[in-house]
């Protein structure tokens, strides 16, 4: 459960190559750092693999599925959620209809169940179930989208700088998720621009620069190695 394989991927804006040639793949269990610059192409791979983009050339499979052009719902289904950049929620919508809508099949006892067992991990929102989306802190619709994505049960969860907004003590409680969940087979695609901190919790690294992998490595050799990797992002030594 939980591969994913894009292979010589050719994604196109209008007429400009914004990823060319991207080779990639992920075991089952697997925890990826995808680190670039800004503009680098990132969210657009994520877009690619979910369906929000058709690529001009190139094969994406999950779980050995050939899903090369299929439409993002048929993609979910396969056992995919997405944390988007930006903790995108609905804004007129309450804490809990938020992370409802994601299960909207289930029945009404079992969505209590599984928005209270997701909850475990973000005791910091069981006081804002009532409260709207738009309201709360940016740190607190992170932990909404997350949540939300949880609860699809995911094998396979591409996050798009989950990081972003969150106090360091919601970030290090996140990491042991993420390694938890791991550890039960989940695969984990994460772009993030914390570079130290997603790099402690994964396995490998991919880099891309200018719409290429311009290095693949261990994490941990990315990591205390800090002068490859600005050397593989095109950047000085970055702050670890």
């Amino acid at each position: 459960m939980g591969s994913l394989e894009v292979k010589n991927l050719d994604v196109y804006y209008g007429k400009h190559n914004v990823l060319n040639d991207i080779s990639l793949y992920l075991d089952s269990g697997e925890v990826v750092a995808l680190l670039g610059r800004n503009g680098a192409g990132k969210t657009t791979l994520i877009k690619a693999i979910i369906g929000l983009l058709k690529p001009a050339r190139g094969v994406i499979r999950i779980n050995g599925t050939d899903v090369t052009g299929w439409p993002p719902k048929k993609v979910l289904e396969l056992g995919v959620s997405v944390v988007p950049q930006g903790a995108r929620i609905f804004p007129n919508l309450t804490v809990f209809e938020n992370l409802k809508i994601s299960i909207l099949n289930s029945s009404e006892s079992k969505v209590e169940d599984k928005i209270e067992e997701v909850l475990n991990f973000f005791p910091q929102l069981k006081s804002r179930l009532n409260q709207k989306g738009g309201s709360l802190s940016g740190g607190e619709r992170q932990m909404v989208s997350i949540a939300r994505a949880l609860l699809r049960k995911p094998e396979i969860m591409l996050m798009d700088e989950p990081f972003a907004a969150l106090m360091p003590k919601i970030v290090e409680q996140l990491k042991e998720l993420i390694i938890s969940l791991s550890e039960q087979n989940v695969t984990f695609l994460i772009i993030e621009q914390n570079i130290k901190q997603v790099l402690e919790i994964s396995n490998r690294a991919y880099v891309l620069s200018g719409g290429k992998i311009s290095c693949e490595d261990s994490a941990e050799k990315l990591l205390n190695n800090p002068e490859e990797l600005a050397r593989c992002m095109g950047v000085h030594a970055p702050r670890m």
